[in-house]
Formats: structure tokens, sequence, C-alpha cells
């Protein structure tokens, strides 16, 4: 009787959890495949950013009660903006070259390092430029009625909570080469949520504090490696 005393409660324990953890905020490496560290490094003030990516992903909800006409909504030059001040912080004399204003992608999924580790894909005028890098950022999100659906798994009784929530990744992924090799690569997500009135477009002004944490995460292991 213990025994099965245990099972339900753990069962309950587990079924609580489970509806807690995606609405946790929380920073992550989040792909080791966009990882790529040498032992050390040597110091470099002056860096050029010779090409920044801005992605965008909506997944829709695999419940179809939980559809919603809401969205959000991102400024793409203010996340511009706000990338190139934290990095400026890192770096005494970093230079962002000229491009022209691009659309949203739909994935960054080719920042990683058996990717950027083949030379052919750096241009050939950017050879010869020494310390360069690469930069992508990635919002991958799913926004839905936010629902409270009561019982265990596959409970069809719910409450409406009459707004949408939004489960959100910011993802930056950092590429340094030298001339055409690939010599660091490091990436940090953060996963975070909001509520928004529903069926609605939300504008969403990315904190600077969040990118200011990612960029600093993905810079952590080269300063660590840098040589003395």
């Amino acid at each position: 009787m213990k025994n099965f005393n245990f099972i339900i409660l753990i069962t309950i324990l587990f079924a609580s959890c489970k509806g807690l953890l995606p609405y946790s905020k929380y920073y992550e490496r989040d792909s080791r495949n966009s990882t790529f560290l040498k032992n050390s490094y040597q110091k470099t003030n002056f860096i050029k950013v010779s090409k920044m990516v801005l992605c965008q992903n909506r997944n829709e909800s695999d419940i179809r009660v939980s559809k919603t006409k809401g969205d959000l909504v991102f400024n793409k030059m203010q996340i511009e903006k706000s990338i190139q001040n934290s990095f400026q912080k890192s770096f005494s004399n970093i230079i962002y070259e000229p491009n022209k204003i691009t659309n949203w992608e739909t994935s960054c999924n080719n920042f990683t390092k058996d990717i950027l580790m083949n030379k052919n894909i750096i241009p050939k005028n950017e050879t010869n430029r020494a310390y360069h890098m690469w930069i992508s950022f990635d919002i991958d999100y799913t926004i839905e009625k936010n629902l409270d659906f009561s019982g265990f798994w596959g409970a069809s009784t719910y409450e409406d909570i009459a707004d949408d929530i939004s489960k959100i990744k910011f993802k930056l992924v950092t590429s340094l080469f030298y001339n055409d090799s690939l010599i660091y690569m490091d990436n940090h997500a953060y996963n975070t949520w909001i509520r928004t009135v529903r069926g609605k477009p939300f504008y969403y002004e990315v904190p600077q504090n969040i990118i200011d944490s990612l960029v600093t995460k993905s810079l952590a292991e080269y300063k660590k490696r840098l040589q003395t």
C-alpha cells in the first residue's frame, strides 16, 4: 500500500512539474554543433563583423483549440543595434561593415561548425581580413491561447484564461575567423515566456540585458583562453 501511495505522489508531482517547466526562464548552451574551441587565442582589439543574420520562426501549437490569430512582432533594427552595442563592450575597436537591409531569415541552422569550417564558405574577398566575425541571432517561438488544462495526460477539459501565451527562445551564435579559418564558435540561448492580448499582434522589444548576457556568455570561453 505504501508503494502504491508513493507512486501516486510521484505521478502528481510529475504532472505538476510538467505543467510548469515550459514556462521557466533560463539560459543554456543550446547546441554542441555550434561550438568550436581551441586551447588558446591571441588577444585582438580590432575586429570586423562581416556578416550578421537574423532569423525568426513561429511554431504552431500542436493542440487545435490552442491555436490563435495573435502573433509577436520584432523590430529588426532594434535587435541589430542592441547586438552591436553589446559587442562593442567586448572589443575596443569593432567595425560593422555596411550591408543592405535584409528581410528576416526563417532559419539559422547553417550556423554550425561543420558548415563554417568549410573554407569555401568564406568569400574570397574576406580571406585576407585577419580577424572577422559572423553573428547569427535566432528567434524561435510558439504562441497559443492561454488555456489551463485540468486532469492528467490527454484531459479534454480546460479553463480559458482569455489571453495568449508565447514561449520564446533567443539564440546567439558567435563565430570568429582568422582569414578563411574558423577559430572560435560558441552559442547560448535564453528561454522565456510572455502573456499578451488574445488574438492581437504584440510588438516585442528584446531587452538589452538579455542580449548583453547572450553576448557575454557566447564570448566567455574565448576570453577564458586568451594568452596573457
